[in-house]
């Protein structure tokens, strides 16, 4: 009998498939809404409402967690805003697919820092993150197009 396979795989192929929607959308509503503060505003109160009323719902204690941990909170809070902001701006001035397929080499971050701060065993998985990363550059550096910097916004 095979053994059961592992849901990580699939987890991640849906939240890369939701990444890549949410990046469309982000896309329009940064080109709807006022600027790009604004739109990054609106975004992290929504999401921060939500996840405080889950998280109320949810685990009624953990505020007193939230509250003795608030330090590390707001640094890890800071560093999430900051990847959003420069997310938000790199829609902002191109094209989706490639910054969707940019940020994909997270992967090689994450798999370093996986190695460094847990020790993880990640020798086998070079060739997988090196072929993303070559698909990677398939996307964003396709012959016969005028370049990263070429978008909308773009005066030609």
């Amino acid at each position: 009998m095979a053994p059961p396979p592992e849901a990580g795989p699939l987890i991640v192929l849906i939240v890369a498939g939701l990444w890549s929607v949410t990046a469309a959308c982000d896309k329009l509503g940064i080109s709807a809404g006022p600027s790009l503060w604004a739109y990054c505003l609106a975004q992290r109160l929504y999401i921060g409402a939500l996840c405080a009323a889950y998280l109320a719902a949810a685990c009624p204690g953990a505020g007193r967690h939230v509250r003795s941990h608030w330090v590390l909170l707001m640094a890890v809070s800071i560093l999430e805003l900051g990847a959003v902001v420069f997310f938000l701006e790199a829609i902002d001035n191109l094209f989706v697919s490639y910054v969707v397929a940019i940020k994909r080499t997270n992967v090689l971050f994450s798999t370093v820092a996986g190695h460094l701060l847990f020790g993880e065993a990640v020798g086998r998985r070079i060739p997988y993150i090196l072929l993303m990363l070559c698909g990677m550059l398939l996307i964003v550096m396709q012959p016969g197009h005028e370049g990263l910097h070429h978008n909308h916004r773009t005066k030609v």
